[in-house]
């Protein structure tokens, strides 16, 4: 039987828990040898601290409380002159009218042998809770290319726009979210 999972949602603030559960998830991945493991968590603690406040974190623990799962939306205004992952990747600037947001999809991940569908989970409630608006919000997001690929089997609304880089353990793919196709699929329950 599978344990449901309690999902907490976390604003503008940096939880170093999650920060250190995500530096472990990818550094174990085995697709990436780090050099200095240190420093990679360095990386990563700076980075999650300078977007924490533009920042909605999903967790997903089980019964016990065990972090099992994240995942993070970093949303940008274009008056915000942080930029994201994706822009500072692969060098991209989205350039948004001031009504728009521009929201990064990140972070995403889950313990050894997770169930797809905790990554399913998390997806659904960041994108639920953060409600983006199809008329005039983006959604993009750096996504594992096997993610990117399962994901597209299973029929969500994801459509690759560049080339894949190799980025925090794994080949990376930037990706855009169709937000109405995406908000139909939660509405029918996730078919």
């Amino acid at each position: 039987m599978i344990e449901p999972l309690t999902l907490s949602i976390h604003e503008s603030s940096y939880v170093e828990e999650v920060t250190h559960f995500v530096s472990k998830t990818y550094a174990a991945s085995g697709r990436m040898e780090f050099d200095d493991y240190r420093k990679f968590c360095t990386y990563m603690e700076k980075e999650d601290k300078r977007l924490a406040k533009a920042s909605t974190i999903v967790t997903g623990r089980d019964s016990k409380g065990k972090l099992l799962s994240t995942a993070r939306a970093i949303i940008r205004t274009d008056s915000d002159t942080n930029q994201l992952p994706i822009e500072q990747v692969f060098g991209y600037r989205f350039l948004l009218p001031d009504t728009c947001r521009l929201m990064e999809i990140s972070r995403l991940a889950s313990v050894a042998g997770g169930r797809f569908n905790l990554t399913q989970s998390m997806l659904t409630a960041l994108c639920v809770h953060c409600a983006p608006d199809p008329t005039k919000d983006v959604i993009v997001a750096c996504l594992d290319n096997a993610l990117y690929e399962r994901l597209c089997d299973i029929g969500w609304p994801v459509r690759c726009f560049g080339d894949s880089l190799f980025y925090m353990g794994s080949e990376t793919v930037p990706v855009r979210v169709d937000i109405r196709a995406f908000q139909n699929i939660v509405r029918a329950g996730g078919k």
